[in-house]
């Protein structure tokens, strides 16, 4: 047994090299987490006013409720409900997930702005 113990010598120095990277992990926030099943529990129940009500007043200004609606409907017809969501990384005030949709996979990043509403959604 000690020398297992003394072989691990040889690996300190990767341990000390990679043990910041691990600190660094990022851990979902949850106004964010609050935000994204907001999002896909009135986007899967095709409740879109509840989607627009999640918006920044920037993002509505952007995305009248009219157009996304449109917008809405026709990604429900393409790619289906949302059936997983998993957190990836922040990127400042950016989460970003990978949703898993009933036809497809996509990468979206939700900003979310002080007052804790989407600011903007973009999509990989």
């Amino acid at each position: 047994m000690y020398g297992f113990f003394k072989n691990l010598k040889f690996f300190e120095p990767f341990f000390i090299l990679f043990f910041p990277l691990t600190l660094l992990g990022q851990q979902e926030k949850p106004e964010a987490k609050l935000l994204v099943d907001s999002f896909i529990k009135a986007y899967n129940s095709q409740d879109y006013e509840s989607v627009f009500s999640l918006f920044s007043t920037e993002m509505k200004k952007a995305l009248p409720l009219d157009e996304l609606n449109n917008f809405l409907r026709n990604l429900d017809a393409g790619a289906g409900k949302i059936i997983q969501n998993e957190f990836i990384r922040y990127d400042e005030k950016v989460a970003i997930y990978k949703l898993t949709f009933d036809q497809w996979v996509s990468q979206y990043s939700f900003s979310i702005n002080d007052a804790k509403q989407i600011h903007a959604i973009f999509y990989y």
